[in-house]
């Protein structure tokens, strides 16, 4: 027999998430970026691009069996990439991906500096999605101080 406690915390878990969803679609994408105030577009059914500001966009990735078809994705990646004005080394790279948790930067096959992030969409809520997408935002401008930072600092002579 169960204790009526436990009952009353499990009712109120299964309607406080009664807004979570397992797959986002653009209509939900869009609605969320509107309400944050960003211009956007979405090139392809599986891409969606943010305008951040006058040179910088952020992707956001649709990945999913229905991802290409329909528009909708299960999980999301966040990505920002900058062009190769940017003299990092990978080891300037490396020390960035030691202090940050939740986003990770490399250098791509041309060398441009790239940051991307990952999340999972079943159970989590409009909130969350935007919550996401505000905190990888912040880390585009930490990452963009950095690079400047780098690019000033010889990581090769010091730690």
């Amino acid at each position: 027999m169960q204790d009526s406690n436990v009952i009353e915390a499990s009712n109120t878990i299964t309607t406080s998430h009664s807004n979570d969803f397992n797959q986002i679609g653009h209509e939900v994408l869009s609605s969320i970026l509107n309400n944050m105030g960003y211009s956007y577009d979405f090139p392809k059914s599986d891409l969606c691009v943010v305008k951040l500001d006058e040179s910088t966009n952020m992707l956001i990735i649709f990945y999913g069996p229905d991802s290409e078809t329909k528009g909708e994705a299960n999980s999301l990646k966040f990505r920002s990439a900058w062009g190769n004005s940017k003299d990092l080394s990978a080891k300037a790279i490396n020390a960035f991906n030691r202090k940050f948790r939740f986003v990770k930067a490399y250098l791509d096959h041309e060398g441009d500096p790239i940051l991307e992030n990952d999340i999972l969409v079943e159970g989590s809520s409009p909130l969350y999605i935007q919550n996401a997408i505000r905190k990888f935002m912040e880390l585009v401008t930490t990452f963009e101080t950095f690079m400047t930072l780098a690019e000033d600092f010889d990581v090769n002579t010091h730690t």
